[in-house]
């Protein structure tokens, strides 16, 4: 590691329990039947070690995810808040943020999420026939109806919708379904996350060249509507890559592919790096990608960590290969690990499915259209 190299840290995943009350079929965590919840010993022992880290800048955000955070009661995060403020002497600016399928929202949960201004990511699909061919339960069952009822109550209490939808081959070919619904629903914040070969899930219905079209042609058409309707709707995708045009540099650097930007926790005290995804993650050359444990190590000490740096190497080889390699490298950064590892079986390479799909088609998509800065943008 250079001596003139300063990592911040950026986000902060924490594991509250691995269980999740759903089943999804593409969901990559293999524990997710495990109702282990995190100790208040291992969580305070989290929270001194994240903010007795010399790479704490003066904010970050906080997010609890990794399993379904409101299997957990409201009660331990309300624990978990009092105690976080008791390490936050510095007070440094922290933004809490749930991952839910909300299928468990109540009123209960409005009202901490209101009280503590927390940023709420729910994950609905798309209309019931999309959504419940995936998110289902143990027994098979679609989730739509659950999961809408938790949309709607935070509605009502006037909190803000911002959701991620996985796309898979089936709902690529219904981009009208998927753009009426969601309009409908008064859901304006739109993020698509496209299915991925990950953990445990190792084949993607997307994975192909067709697919690769699909996918450029799902979000056309989601362009088209959203112009065509003239609605105030933020999607990620569409609006970030056409940022990313427009400003986009050859110094551009993925946060995922920067040390201790992204510390991910599982509720046993163990700490990774890099993408989440990869704490639960083991492979025949790298092992692990558990770099400490908050009971033996600080978080700092993962910059010294012999697993760390075999696998910081190859991520920055495989960026420099992007960066030599690729004309897509300005509005990229090098790709994501977690998905290079998966696909590639390691971090040294270059082009993924998953970047062809949302980097190269996306880019090509706000390249090639003639009124980019108009069908590109929400505002």
């Amino acid at each position: 590691m250079s001596n003139t190299f300063q990592p911040r840290i950026s986000l902060v995943v924490i594991q509250p329990s691995p269980f999740c009350n759903i089943d999804c079929r593409y969901c990559y965590l293999a524990d997710r039947a495990n109702q282990k919840v995190i100790d208040e010993r291992t969580l305070d022992k989290i929270f001194e070690r994240v903010f007795e880290s010399e790479h704490l800048g003066e904010r970050f955000s906080l997010l609890w995810h990794a399993g379904e955070p409101l299997a957990v009661p409201v009660d331990f995060y309300e624990k978990a808040c009092a105690r976080l403020r008791q390490f936050n002497r510095r007070n440094i600016r922290i933004k809490q943020h749930f991952q839910t399928n909300a299928t468990l929202i109540n009123q209960a949960w409005c009202d901490f999420f209101t009280a503590h201004e927390a940023h709420v990511s729910v994950s609905i699909d798309g209309p019931r026939q999309i959504h419940d061919a995936n998110r289902v339960t143990r027994s098979g069952r679609g989730t739509f109806e659950q999961a809408m009822r938790g949309v709607r109550l935070m509605q009502q209490n006037g909190m803000s919708i911002h959701n991620i939808a996985v796309l898979t081959r089936a709902s690529l070919e219904q981009p009208d379904e998927m753009w009426n619904f969601f309009l409908s629903e008064g859901i304006t914040n739109l993020k698509f996350n496209v299915e991925e070969v990950e953990g445990i899930h190792a084949e993607s219905s997307v994975r192909d060249s067709e697919d690769r079209d699909r996918y450029q042609a799902f979000f056309r058409r989601i362009a088209e509507l959203r112009k065509r309707s003239g609605a105030k709707v933020w999607i990620r995708e569409l609006d970030q890559m056409a940022d990313r045009v427009r400003f986009g540099s050859d110094e551009l650097e993925s946060e995922l592919n920067v040390p201790l930007a992204t510390l991910s926790f599982d509720c046993e005290g163990n700490v990774s790096t890099f993408s989440p995804e990869l704490l639960t993650v083991r492979h025949a050359k790298y092992q692990h990608f558990k770099f400490g444990n908050v009971f033996t190590s600080g978080v700092d000490e993962i910059l010294h960590n012999e697993l760390f740096l075999t696998a910081h190497a190859d991520i920055e080889r495989g960026v420099s290969r992007c960066r030599a390699e690729c004309p897509y490298f300005s509005v990229c950064g090098g790709g994501e690990p977690s998905n290079k590892l998966a696909e590639n079986g390691t971090f040294d390479c270059t082009e993924t499915m998953h970047c062809r799909l949302t980097i190269q088609s996306l880019c090509d998509l706000v390249v090639q259209d003639e009124e980019s800065a108009s069908v590109a943008t929400f505002a």
